[in-house]
C-alpha cells in the first residue's frame, strides 16, 4: 500500500512532457492543410485564367480569319461546324443539323467536283493519309452557286480519350480562281494562232509548269495527241485555202468537246 502511495504521488509531480503539444499538432496539421489548399487554388485560379486568354486569342484569330472551322468525330459521326463554314458553304445551320461533311458536301459540291471530293475524303478516312486532305472545289448551292472552296483536313486522335477525329478549314478561293481565269485567259489572247484561234504551242509550253502542278495537285491529268490523217493530201488536191477550212472545222469541234478545266492546242 505504502508503494502504491508513493507511485501515485510521483506521477502527480511529474507530468508527461508530450500532454501540451496536442494542440500544437491540430494547429500545425491545420495549418498545413489551408497552406496546400490556397496553393492548389491558386495553381486552378492561374490555369484558368490562362485557359480564358487563350480562349479569348483563339476566337479573335477566328473571328479575323476568312477560314471556316470543322471538325468531324469518326467514331459518333457527330461533327462540329463553325458560323464561318456555313456561311462560306450556303447553308443554314439547321440544314448542316446531324449531318457529317460527306454528306453536305455530296449535296453542294458542283456535279463535276463531287465525285473527286467524295472519293478523296473517304481514301482519307480509310488510309489515314499523313499528309493530309487537299482539296479546291466548286459548289452549287444559292448566292455561292459556282464559287471556288479550297478545302483542308487531317485526321488526329484527341489526347485525352484517343478519339479519332478528322478536323479542318476551308477558305473561299473565287477572287483567287477568277484572277486566275483571267491571267489565263490573257496569255490565250497573246499566244493564239490566228487561223484556227487555238492556243500555240508557245502557250503550251509556258504553261507546262502550271499544268503539271494542276495534275499533281488533284492526282489526275492526262496529255491525248490528235492527228488529221492525209492533210498533205488535201492541200495538195483541194488547195491551201481547203485545207486551212479544214483545220478550223477540226480545231472548233475539238474545242466543243473540252470540259472547263481541258486546254487544247495546236502544234503545228
Amino acid at each position: 500500500l505504502c508503494c502504491d502511495l508513493l507511485w501515485a504521488q510521483v506521477q502527480q509531480a511529474s507530468p508527461c512532457p508530450n500532454q501540451n503539444l496536442g494542440p500544437w499538432i491540430f494547429s500545425g496539421i491545420a495549418w498545413f492543410i489551408a497552406m496546400t489548399l490556397a496553393v492548389i487554388s491558386f495553381l486552378l485560379w492561374r490555369a484558368a485564367k490562362v485557359l480564358r486568354r487563350d480562349h479569348a486569342r483563339l476566337a479573335r484569330v477566328y473571328q479575323a480569319s476568312d477560314d471556316g472551322f470543322w471538325e468531324w468525330d469518326i467514331a459518333t459521326g457527330h461533327a462540329y461546324y463553325t458560323p464561318k463554314f456555313l456561311r462560306l458553304l450556303g447553308i443554314s445551320p439547321a440544314e448542316s443539323r446531324d449531318k457529317t461533311p460527306l454528306e453536305l458536301f455530296n449535296n453542294i459540291v458542283h456535279p463535276i467536283d463531287r465525285a473527286y471530293v467524295i472519293d478523296k475524303l473517304n481514301y482519307h478516312l480509310q488510309a489515314g493519309h499523313e499528309h493530309g486532305i487537299d482539296i479546291e472545289f466548286r459548289i452549287v448551292k444559292g448566292q455561292r452557286q459556282n464559287s471556288w472552296l479550297w478545302l483542308r483536313g487531317k485526321l488526329m486522335r484527341d489526347p485525352g480519350n484517343a478519339r479519332l477525329v478528322l478536323v479542318g478549314l476551308i477558305t473561299d478561293i473565287y477572287a483567287r480562281k477568277h484572277r486566275e481565269e483571267q491571267m489565263f485567259s490573257l496569255d490565250r489572247h497573246v499566244v493564239t494562232d490566228l487561223l484556227t484561234d487555238l492556243p500555240t504551242r508557245a502557250y503550251m509550253l509556258a504553261q507546262q509548269q502550271h499544268i503539271i502542278q494542276y495534275g499533281m495537285k488533284n492526282d489526275q491529268a492526262a496529255v491525248m495527241m490528235v492527228d488529221v490523217n492525209d492533210f498533205k493530201a488535201v492541200n495538195e488536191k483541194f488547195g491551201h485555202g481547203s485545207g486551212d477550212l479544214l483545220l478550223k472545222v477540226v480545231g472548233r469541234r475539238l474545242q466543243q468537246c473540252l470540259r472547263q478545266d481541258d486546254t487544247i492546242v495546236r502544234l503545228g
